[in-house]
């Protein structure tokens, strides 16, 4: 992470998101996702540390949004472990629905709804 705001770390994962995905044509989706989804009852093992990798995002986006409330760059209705949570599903869905669609329109609008949320103006389309 190489900014000092915390939301301007968040604004730059999303965005790496987008264009690591972007770049493949939004083709093969997210392995951590793609496994917990083919995995989860056949093999648990497996699918547990795809959990605890997405867990790690979880953890990382509710320690970024807790500084940024230290901070004073944002206020949250919820607890930022709620809102770390949701980010990082809407993520995943958006590239899933992305992926659908071989179209980068999903995954922008769940980012755009993120950055709403968060009160972040969008800087790139």
């Amino acid at each position: 992470l190489t900014f000092d705001s915390p939301i301007k770390n968040i604004e730059s994962l999303l965005e790496a998101v987008f264009r690591f995905h972007r770049s493949r044509k939004f083709t093969g989706g997210c392995i951590f996702g793609n496994i917990i989804l083919e995995l989860s009852e056949s093999n648990p093992r497996i699918s547990s540390m795809a959990g605890s990798a997405l867990q790690e995002w979880i953890d990382l986006m509710t320690a970024l949004l807790s500084q940024a409330i230290s901070d004073g760059e944002i206020n949250l209705p919820l607890p930022p472990e709620t809102i770390a949570e949701h980010i990082v599903a809407s993520m995943e869905g958006g590239i899933m629905l992305s992926r659908a669609k071989k179209s980068s329109r999903p995954l922008r609008d769940c980012m755009d709804t993120i950055y709403y949320m968060l009160g972040i103006k969008q800087s790139s389309a």
